[in-house]
């Protein structure tokens, strides 16, 4: 399971980002050698963390619906989210001045584009990524099914009064635990991808 201390910090998007304002564009002949030390890199820790998520949402949803083990449930469920990502200050405002120099009106190259375009992808992977978002009801609902845990109850059977969602609260949670790993994730990981070997395409033609 990727934890807190073991995420990567997204900074070689950063370091692309900055590159990229360095540079007022990415000229031909060092576009290889950016792609490989920056893009490359951040695709593949992305890719890691898809699969590690994956697997951990699916065995909570598994569990969940079992009712076993919810242990690990709560693990999983109270996990940092890889959304956590990009609320890092040096992440923001790099995504926020990407975005507005894409949004400018001044005619930007074709690898400007495309970067742009994947590093969007990757923003919304890692919101898709990130059910049971802490800043919602979910907060709620995960602390108290966790304190139940502890307390040797089945926390599938308590009415949550804390919440208007109630004891309808679990289902919802299986809910979007299933969108994520059957639909939310898979999207937008294909999103990822098909972006990455456009980007790839474009970085690694003849110069």
């Amino acid at each position: 399971m990727i934890t807190g201390m073991e995420y990567p910090s997204l900074s070689g998007l950063v370091a692309a980002i900055k590159f990229l304002f360095d540079q007022a564009t990415i000229p031909a002949a060092k576009r290889k050698q950016w792609f490989e030390d920056h893009i490359e890199p951040s695709y593949k820790q992305l890719c890691a963390i898809h699969e590690d998520y994956s697997k951990q949402f699916s065995k909570a949803l598994d569990l969940l619906k079992k009712g076993t083990n919810l242990e690990e449930v709560v693990e999983v469920l109270k996990g940092d989210r890889p959304n956590l990502l990009l609320k890092r200050q040096e992440v923001r405002e790099s995504l926020l001045a990407l975005r507005n120099y894409r949004m400018e009106k001044k005619r930007k190259p074709k690898v400007v584009i495309l970067f742009y375009d994947y590093v969007s992808s990757v923003d919304e992977y890692l919101n898709a990524a990130s059910p049971l978002p802490r800043a919602t009801w979910y907060s709620y609902f995960i602390d108290t099914f966790s304190k139940i845990v502890q307390e040797g109850k089945n926390p599938l059977n308590y009415d949550y009064p804390g919440c208007a969602q109630g004891r309808n609260s679990p289902n919802l949670a299986k809910e979007e635990l299933d969108a994520a790993v059957q639909k939310n994730m898979p999207e937008a990981m294909r999103k990822v991808q098909a972006n990455y070997a456009k980007l790839r395409t474009e970085c690694l033609a003849q110069v």
